[in-house]
């Protein structure tokens, strides 16, 4: 891991902070720390101290939980502007998972210290976290119901249709299968064979580099 400078107004990315003017995240960016990981490495381990926030300038970060029986469940994948650790930000609390670099990452990370010492000036940020935390316990309930309640191919379907709300109906998936899978709760194997399927049926198409194009977005929802 390693210290450098940027001018890249990285704070900028976050929902809690865009809505501020520049000169109030220059003041803010002033305060964040710019950090280099390398490949497999972790920014932080769970049961950790929650003590920053970590936003993601350059690489993919996954976020693992460890369930009861020691396996690790996957619950995201960061991508550039993603951020994590808000909800350390307001409370004292531990991780309740653990964040390890898929490929060389550039983070911008900002203590806890020093963001409560920004709440003197800039109450209106807490009300932001507040809610930025609300839509991620949101998605992790949705996330649960789906695996437990759902079959792997509505659990597929739900999630390329969200990618196709953000991306259009071209995106390249943002992990590899095999991280999918575990995404998905079900098998590498079986995914591909879920995908395969689709692309049997018109309903995508699958190119080179993880791209899908979306055929018929009715059929896939249906």
């Amino acid at each position: 891991m390693a210290t450098t400078k940027s001018e890249h107004l990285c704070v900028a990315a976050v929902p809690i902070f865009k809505g501020l003017p520049h000169a109030q995240l220059e003041q803010i960016e002033a305060l964040v720390q710019h950090r280099h990981f390398a490949a497999n490495s972790t920014l932080y381990l769970e049961n950790s101290p929650a003590d920053a926030l970590y936003i993601l300038h350059a690489g993919s970060v996954k976020i693992l939980r460890s369930s009861a029986d020691g396996r690790q469940q996957l619950l995201r994948v960061l991508h550039s502007g993603d951020f994590d650790g808000d909800q350390g930000l307001l409370m004292d609390q531990q991780h309740q998972a653990e964040a390890v670099a898929m490929a060389p990452v550039t983070a911008c990370v900002l203590y806890k210290k020093d963001f409560q010492a920004l709440l003197e000036d800039y109450p209106a940020i807490a009300k932001e976290v507040i809610a930025s935390l609300a839509h991620r316990i949101a998605a992790l309930e949705t996330q649960t119901t789906l695996v437990t309640t759902t079959d792997v191919a509505t659990r597929l379907a739900h999630y390329l249709n969200e990618l196709t709300e953000e991306f259009g109906p071209t995106f390249t998936l943002p992990m590899k299968k095999k991280e999918l899978a575990e995404f998905l709760g079900t098998t590498p194997e079986t995914l591909s064979r879920k995908l395969r399927e689709l692309e049997s049926a018109k309903v995508l198409t699958q190119g080179p580099g993880r791209k899908v194009t979306i055929l018929d977005r009715d059929a896939l929802v249906d």
